[in-house]
């Protein structure tokens, strides 16, 4: 029903999938829509689709344990605006009280949301907390070790 998180990390990139009508499939991800537009100007553009997605790395906290685990929440079409009222309340809380990133704790649950005649489940995240020294020092060990692979990766 629930979990909770520090987040550690955030960026936000531009992934092109061929259209399932076309054989679907991963074409790449590019880091603005400019460079994933360009990508596909010798191709059939049509046939693609450009996904705006917001990546935050996050450390998955076991309340029992009292331990991290590393995981990547994906939010594109109607989980992007939950993902700038996330980032905006997490800038809110280290302005507010100093900090870095991971220093704050958010309760990740579940709402329905219904268009037109569509519904779907989308991100509820609710501030939880700040991150206990005990843990904020494994969410910093975490940290560490997923910033050495973003900068392996580029």
């Amino acid at each position: 029903d629930r979990i909770f998180v520090a987040n550690m990390y955030y960026y936000k990139n531009f992934t092109v999938f061929k259209k399932q009508d076309f054989g679907g499939g991963f074409e790449g991800a590019f880091d603005t829509r400019a460079e994933a537009a360009d990508h596909l100007r010798e191709m059939n553009a049509d046939q693609f689709d450009i996904v705006e997605t917001a990546h935050h790395i996050c450390a998955l906290i076991n309340v029992e344990s009292k331990t991290v685990t590393p995981i990547e929440m994906l939010m594109s079409s109607t989980k992007l605006p939950v993902s700038d009222r996330w980032n905006t309340n997490i800038i809110g809380k280290i302005k507010d009280h100093g900090g870095d990133r991971f220093s704050t704790v958010w309760q990740i649950s579940h709402v329905m949301q219904t268009k037109n005649n569509n519904t779907w489940a989308n991100f509820k995240i609710d501030f939880a907390g700040f991150t206990p020294a005990d843990l904020h020092a494994a969410c910093a060990e975490a940290y560490e070790n997923v910033a050495a692979k973003q900068n392996k990766a580029a």
